[in-house]
């Protein structure tokens, strides 16, 4: 053995020694050394005794005859008179089989009290234990097998619990250990793809992406982390196509609420309708909120005509809150500009509806500002008491006092303002033109 071991480093010796390449090798991390396993390898599995060999000759025979629980009932006899790590590991084999994991486990950890570095035990309850979800407890029988030489499958569910406890960088490692020493496998190379993803490595993303686009062009999944990637890197247009095929492939609502919103927030109006049409026709319920928050982004792009299509559909539909139909009323409200007393009606009723709606306040207390400043006051008040829409109110009440030359007044409201927001230099500014209107006047 001595003299085995002297040949294994005088040969890693002549390769440094005679390689170009270790001419500029530098190393910083201490002395190398060469470690050989203290644990021989017959201490990894259990040695069977002559009794125990027959025991489990009548168990495979029981179970020949599909009687499986008169062989755990062998099992068991047998544990009761000299339990061994082979016998545990045996009854676990067949209670895994029987889908009785929670003795299954009971009994690995039995075989490996016995036989501490009992590699298949440790690899059996590691990759149990990922199954049933418990990722933590498994992490160190994988481990264990692992570092004795176990299987790439091993490393594939070392790297599926890494990625289940946010740990995406070993779970990269392990992934790709695994694909080191079992070639292509597209799960894991799934498995690789997510944890890259969630590593933020876009590099090797892409890549496993495309290799696996390769293989299965008609994954409508992977046309949609394709499209994920390319949003993250905002390649737009990358992101759109790759939606487009995967909704083609497997129409999805998800897959339509995303596009919609790309083609919204890329000003392409006219490319969303296709798909905000088909929701909507597919129904409300449920999408309530996002429909409502489409049509005021549509408000604000000038898109009126969309808006008003999505909030005329809306408020058909019974399964509104309150609060909601009272936020679609005050939308609505705000299309009719020209149309004064609809506009004002609408107002009117999303404040009954829902006397908490800010916007409806504001949008209200706007239209008295000419013919009722008094009522337009109060409900600037109202609206400052809300904190969604507080300094909004705070600013346009102050202006309405400034119009009545209450520059006292005005100046306390943009006090308060300033208060809300210290870092808004418009506002401060302002204060200060107001501060030094009411001293001139004093």
């Amino acid at each position: 053995m001595k003299n085995s071991i002297f040949i294994v480093l005088m040969v890693c010796s002549l390769t440094f020694s005679t390689s170009e390449a270790a001419e500029d090798f530098h190393w910083d991390g201490g002395q190398l050394q060469f470690d050989f396993s203290s644990i021989a390898y017959q201490q990894r599995e259990p040695k069977i005794t002559q009794a125990e060999y027959q025991v489990l000759n009548n168990v495979v025979d029981l179970v020949k005859q599909q009687r499986e629980a008169d062989a755990m009932a062998e099992l068991n006899l047998q544990l009761t008179r000299s339990p061994t790590a082979a016998l545990w590991f045996s009854l676990a084999q067949l209670q895994q089989q029987q889908g009785l994991t929670t003795p299954a486990v009971t009994s690995l950890q039995q075989a490996i009290a016995l036989l501490p570095h009992f590699t298949r035990a440790h690899e059996s309850l590691g990759l149990l234990l990922t199954q049933q979800g418990d990722v933590n407890a498994a992490r160190p029988h994988l481990r264990q097998a692992a570092s004795q030489g176990a299987p790439a499958q091993v490393y594939a569910m070392l790297g599926y619990g890494y990625l289940q406890s946010q740990q995406p960088q070993a779970a990269k490692a392990a992934y790709s250990h695994a694909l080191m020493l079992a070639g292509d496998n597209p799960q894991w190379q799934r498995g690789l793809l997510h944890a890259a993803m969630a590593a933020g490595d876009n590099a090797l993303a892409n890549s496993l992406t495309e290799q696996l686009l390769s293989a299965t062009p008609e994954d409508a999944k992977l046309h949609r982390l394709r499209a994920s990637l390319a949003q993250r890197q905002q390649l737009w247009t990358q992101a759109i196509a790759s939606l487009e095929t995967a909704q083609q492939l497997q129409p999805s609502e998800a897959v339509q609420w995303q596009l919609t919103q790309l083609y919204f927030d890329q000003g392409h109006y006219t490319l969303a309708q296709p798909h905000l049409r088909q929701l909507l026709t597919n129904g409300v319920a449920g999408r309530e909120q996002r429909l409502l928050e489409i049509a005021d982004y549509l408000i604000g792009q000038q898109q009126t005509k969309q808006a008003a299509e999505i909030l005329t559909i809306l408020l058909k539909s019974q399964s509104l809150s309150a609060s909601q139909r009272s936020r679609g009323l005050s939308s609505q409200a705000g299309l009719m500009t020209n149309k004064p007393h609809q506009q004002t009606g609408l107002l009117k009723q999303a404040l009954q509806l829902d006397p908490l709606n800010g916007s409806a306040l504001i949008a209200l207390a706007k239209h008295h500002e000419t013919s009722e400043p008094v009522q337009a006051e109060i409900l600037y008040r109202r609206a400052a008491a809300l904190p969604s829409v507080q300094l909004e109110a705070l600013q346009r009440h102050a202006q309405l006092l400034l119009e009545q030359q209450a520059y006292q007044r005005a100046e306390q409201l943009l006090r308060q303002a300033v208060k809300q927001s210290p870092n808004d230099l418009q506002l401060r500014d302002n204060l200060a033109r107001v501060s030094t209107m009411v001293q001139s006047q004093s």
